[in-house]
């Protein structure tokens, strides 16, 4: 799978419960009050997959400073659905990770 800037495609990753209480991800998920909760999913408009390291690739701006955007490899066996959309998300969603979990009823 392979999604690139400017091709008007859009990847919404899924990661497994687990992944994010490793913390390898804490740069991208830390330092904006509004996203603090464990995030269930996050929205960017590119995606790649090494085949050789399994893991899938995003350039992903971090919340503390959306300038600064680094390349993140996560696993495959961490990557629970990976849903690849030809329309936008709400523009305040996209570039944005570290979404929380919709409170249960």
């Amino acid at each position: 799978m392979k999604v690139a800037k400017g091709k008007k495609e859009y990847v919404c990753t899924i990661l497994k419960p687990g992944y994010i209480e490793t913390g390898i991800l804490n740069t991208f998920f830390r330092g904006s009050s509004e996203n603090d909760g464990l995030p269930a999913f996050f929205w960017l408009d590119n995606c790649d997959y090494d085949e050789v390291a399994n893991c899938y690739v995003f350039s992903i701006p971090t919340l503390a400073d959306k300038n600064v955007v680094e390349t993140v490899y996560i696993p495959r066996e961490y990557v629970l659905v990976i849903m690849v959309h030809k329309t936008s998300p709400p523009p305040e969603q996209l570039g944005r990770i570290g979404f929380k979990l919709p409170a249960k009823d």
